[in-house]
């Protein structure tokens, strides 16, 4: 029994030795293949000759094949900004822009009001919405969406600016007491952070 069980531990032994040097080998090929410029996986392709107007002497030389690195296709998808979405709007009330702590200002858009109660600040702002081509549709309490074909804003009031917080801090750094806010960022899905 135990010279049964040493042939295949020696066995094991013998074919993982093997199997580590394959992987060495094929490794190196692979290296080597990268280094001289053959097709690898669609990444390197060499090029034809290519002849340099002097060499280190002044005259002619050649070069020999070179080696073209051409990157994967990627494919970049430019999302509206949130600007773009609202071009054209007409802020009703006092609604004015707020910049200050906003962290992707391109996604994200803050309005406050100090003169004007929630409700109609909100109903305003939907309204200018449908004006632009949105339609509204109701997403909790306090928020909604505004799709127009594949643009979809989310939306959210806030009636008291100043109690809204993120984490600690205040959300709306820029509101004063009983300041309206209105937040709109470009998606569906939870508001983007902001800084203190």
């Amino acid at each position: 029994m135990t010279t049964l069980l040493t042939a295949i531990f020696y066995l094991w032994f013998v074919t993982t030795i093997l199997l580590v040097v394959l992987w060495l080998v094929r490794r190196q090929d692979r290296k080597r293949s990268v280094d001289e410029g053959s097709e690898h996986d669609g990444l390197f392709v060499v090029e034809d000759e290519v002849e340099d107007e002097a060499g280190a002497d002044g005259g002619p030389r050649d070069a020999g094949p070179t080696v073209a690195i051409r990157p994967a296709a990627v494919t970049r998808i430019e999302l509206p900004t949130v600007l773009d979405l609202l071009d054209g709007i007409t802020l009703p009330f006092d609604l004015a822009p707020s910049t200050v702590g906003i962290v992707e200002p391109e996604r994200h858009a803050i309005f406050l009001s100090s003169h004007h109660d929630a409700e109609a600040t909100g109903t305003a702002f939907a309204d200018e919405l449908t004006r632009l081509g949105f339609d509204i549709e109701p997403a909790g309490f306090d928020q909604a969406l505004a799709v127009r074909g594949d643009d979809v804003l989310t939306l959210r009031i806030c009636p008291d600016a100043t109690t809204v917080l993120d984490g600690t801090a205040p959300r709306f750094v820029a509101a004063e007491e009983s300041d309206t806010a209105i937040e709109v960022w470009v998606g569906r899905g939870s508001p983007p952070p902001v800084r203190p």
